[in-house]
């Protein structure tokens, strides 16, 4: 088995390797399994007889499994012990707030509620109410919905009276794609803290997405400073974060 099917079996089974133990479980069984058996052999085979290099063998597999059985109680005492929490914040919040993440939606008129486009405008409005220095609006687009970027522009530049040339558009994905999502997301952030932003002043809009949308925001909220918005149906801008607390 090649090296990058081992990596990718590995995180299938573990997930991304987080911490010490994770990373001690993965080098052990890929040695036990991809190098520990033949090299014994090979090394003590000329030196010793065959029934102590059996007997060698024999106790050093016992103690790695012993080793393993101790780490993966470790690990799993981690996660027993870990809960996640709903933290909400007031609106001042969106003072801090220097790039705004969003989805795009395709345009739609109701008699009643206006445009559908009216939230994410409240929500920039909002911002700027609370003095917020809004430097960029990075929108996501789905396949259907690319189409309508420069008219959202043009509706949020007359509405919001936002400048056009802060809003920035990813690549098309597809809104039922967790996988795309999150990677699209990712490369987002990524490319956001490497022009100098922090992740407290990241805000991810989640009103025009769908509900994989939705859960693909909150798992990038888990464990940093990124925060999560929507606007609800009475017009108040709802803040929250998914937070990691560790139980005594």
């Amino acid at each position: 088995m090649r090296t990058a099917e081992v990596q990718k079996n590995l995180r299938q089974l573990l997930g991304d390797i987080k911490s010490k133990e994770g990373l001690a479980i993965v080098i052990l069984v890929a040695l036990f399994y991809g190098w520990f058996p033949d090299s014994i052999k090979d090394l003590l085979g000329e030196l010793l007889p065959n029934e102590w290099v059996s007997l060698i063998l024999l106790v050093l597999s016992i103690l790695i499994l012993l080793i393993l059985y101790w780490l993966l109680k470790r690990l799993i005492s981690k996660i027993a012990g870990v809960k996640y929490e709903v933290e909400t914040y007031d609106q001042q919040e969106l003072k801090k707030v220097k790039v705004l993440m969003m989805g795009l939606s395709i345009p739609r008129l109701d008699p009643k509620q206006g445009h559908n486009w009216s939230q994410q405008e409240f929500l920039i409005k909002k911002c700027l109410e609370q003095g917020a220095k809004l430097k960029k609006v990075v929108v996501i687009p789905s396949p259907e919905s690319v189409k309508y970027s420069k008219e959202f522009v043009e509706y949020m530049r007359t509405n919001a009276e936002i400048e056009h040339h802060i809003f920035e558009f990813s690549e098309a994905v597809d809104y039922e794609d967790m996988l795309g999502l999150q990677r699209t997301f990712n490369k987002a952030i990524e490319s956001l803290k490497a022009q100098g932003y922090k992740e407290k002043e990241i805000l991810i809009d989640i009103t025009a997405g769908t509900k994989t949308f939705s859960v693909v925001a909150s798992s990038l909220t888990f464990d940093n400073d990124i925060r999560m918005c929507y606007v609800n149906n009475k017009k108040q801008v709802v803040i929250f974060d998914m937070v990691v607390v560790k139980e005594d």
